[in-house]
């Protein structure tokens, strides 16, 4: 069966859109995989911290102190059990510290911290050395006097602080990028301006593929390829945020929605094409006469 330049076309849509379905849920499938993975090594880690500090030995402790310290070892067990950790955005390819992410997760430290209601500590680890180990923030008078309330040990503290991987880097080994404030505020922005334009570019589409209906052949074509490239780049754009947390994921969302509809408009204006284009692919017959005087019609075709 011989395919018409419409359908033809239409058959690449097709395929580009499986294709595109294919990659995104093969690289979700990935992401969730590592995911799991990163969820069950922390959790290991937190069944062997709390297995450490229930065989400490307590008896120097006061009765405060080891009434303080039972309490926070389980709450750090209701923490390991939600699977609720902060991601390390800001250093591919290591694994750090976070005491609080661009999400409001906090780590484990800074939970149990926060639960006896010293959250102004949390604060300002976060503000100034958010990607530090317990031993660096030793010099903190009000943590060492929390820790000593708590009947937890430096050491102890240090062992229930876990690091957090960034995932891959493509940065040369010893060449990762160093964290830089307002990097999350940063990526929201450039996130949303990306956003505005797709959508600026999605929407003169989707205009001119349905409202303007008496558009020339040439112009319908190029709408039509504006509408399908265009669409495809915002769904793109759309899926990468499906991931986050925080609004890029709502962008996401309708970012996704608006490309789709850029494609449909397309898709539809290839099906019923514009009255000038129809037009301009034409069958005439004009009479005309020789200088012999010969009498003849003139056929000619306009694809």
């Amino acid at each position: 069966m011989m395919l018409t330049p419409r359908r033809n076309l239409a058959a690449v849509v097709a395929c580009v859109a499986a294709a595109f379905v294919a990659t995104t849920a093969a690289t979700r499938s990935t992401d969730a995989g590592a995911g799991s993975r990163e969820i069950a090594r922390l959790r290991a880690h937190f069944d062997s911290v709390l297995h450490e500090l229930r065989s400490a030995d307590v008896s120097t402790l006061a009765p405060t102190q080891r009434a303080a310290r039972e309490t926070l070892i389980g709450r750090l067990e209701q923490y390991a059990a939600a699977g609720r950790f902060p991601h390390n955005h800001v250093r591919p390819g290591r694994f750090v510290p976070v005491f609080r992410d661009e999400h409001g997760t906090l780590c484990a430290m800074a939970y149990l911290i926060e639960s006896t209601g010293r959250g102004d500590i949390v604060d300002d680890v976060a503000r100034s050395n958010n990607l530090a180990y317990l031993p660096e923030l030793a010099g903190d008078a009000r943590l060492r006097a929390w820790l000593d309330s708590t009947g937890l040990t430096a050491a102890e503290a240090a062992r229930i602080q876990p690091s957090y991987d960034g995932g891959i880097c493509l940065c040369p080994r010893g060449d990762e990028p160093e964290p830089q404030p307002g990097v999350a505020a940063a990526a929201r922005r450039e996130y949303m301006m990306g956003s505005a334009f797709a959508s600026t570019v999605n929407g003169a589409a989707l205009y001119f593929n349905i409202a303007s209906r008496s558009a020339g052949a040439g112009r319908a074509r190029a709408t039509t390829a504006l509408g399908l490239v265009a669409g495809t780049a915002q769904v793109v754009l759309g899926s990468l945020a499906l991931s986050q947390s925080d609004s890029r994921r709502t962008v996401g969302v309708a970012n996704m929605a608006i490309g789709a509809g850029s494609i449909g408009a397309s898709v539809w204006r290839m099906m019923h094409p514009s009255r000038k284009s129809v037009a301009a692919a034409s069958v005439t017959v004009q009479p005309y006469v020789t200088t012999t005087r010969g009498v003849g019609l003139l056929l000619s075709a306009r694809m």
